[in-house]
C-alpha cells in the first residue's frame, strides 16, 4: 500500500497497489487534502493535477519536471531544493511559501500569488511569470536571466543581488521594493514603475 504522512507523522491517506502518482490523482479526486503532507525526495514528474491542495506540505528535493498544476495551493509549502524544470503553475497560490535554491528553468506561473514567498537562490532562467504577485517576496539571489515578468507587481519585495538580465519587464511595478546590487543588463522596459530613483539607471 502507498501511504503519505504529514510532516509529524501523522497518516493522511494511502491505496493498495497504487504508486505515489495514481496515490495523489485519486485521493484528490476522492475530496482528500494533502495539506501538510510529506512528498520530499519523490519524482512527480509529468504529473498533472487540478486545484491540488498542498497547502503546508513539504516537497524539498523532489522532482517536479513537466508538472502541471492548475489553481493549485501551495500556501506555506516547502519547495526547498526542487527540480522543476518546464513545470507549469496557474493561478496558484505559493504564499508564504519556501522556494529555496530550486530550479524552475522554463517553468511557468501565470497569474500565481506569490506574495510573501521566499525565492532565495533558485534559479528562474527562462520562465514565464506574468501578472504574478510578488508582494513581499525576499528574492535575494535570485537568477531571473531571460525570463519573462511581464505586468507582475514586486512591491515591498527585497531584490538583492539578484540577476534579471535580459528579463522582460514590461508594466511590472516595483515600488517601494528594496532594490541592491541587481543586474539589468539588457533587460526589457516598457512602463516599467518603481526603479528611478532607486538606481543608478534609466532605460536606454
Amino acid at each position: 500500500m502507498t501511504r503519505i504522512f504529514d510532516m509529524e507523522g501523522n497518516y493522511l491517506v494511502g491505496l493498495r497497489g497504487a504508486n505515489l502518482k495514481d496515490t495523489l490523482r485519486l485521493s484528490l479526486a476522492n475530496g482528500f487534502t494533502l495539506a501538510g503532507a510529506d512528498l520530499r525526495n519523490v519524482d512527480l514528474s509529468e504529473l498533472r493535477l487540478e486545484r491540488p491542495h498542498f497547502d503546508k506540505a513539504s516537497f524539498d528535493k523532489s522532482r517536479l519536471v513537466d508538472v502541471e498544476m492548475p489553481q493549485g495551493n501551495f500556501a506555506h509549502a516547502s519547495l526547498n531544493q526542487v527540480y522543476a524544470i518546464g513545470a507549469e503553475f496557474r493561478e496558484c497560490t505559493f504564499e508564504a511559501a519556501h522556494l529555496i535554491e530550486g530550479v524552475f528553468e522554463r517553468s511557468e506561473f501565470i497569474e500565481c500569488d506569490m506574495e510573501m514567498t521566499q525565492l532565495m537562490g533558485s534559479d528562474f532562467i527562462d520562465a514565464k511569470l506574468i501578472r504574478c504577485n510578488f508582494r513581499g517576496a525576499i528574492c535575494e539571489r535570485a537568477n531571473f536571466k531571460g525570463a519573462i515578468l511581464a505586468h507582475s507587481s514586486f512591491r515591498d519585495a527585497y531584490l538583492v543581488d539578484a540577476n534579471l538580465e535580459g528579463t522582460d519587464l514590461s508594466f511590472t511595478d516595483f515600488t517601494g521594493a528594496r532594490i541592491h546590487n541587481i543586474n539589468l543588463r539588457g533587460a526589457k522596459f516598457n512602463d516599467t514603475k518603481g526603479l528611478y530613483g532607486v538606481l543608478d539607471w534609466r532605460p536606454d
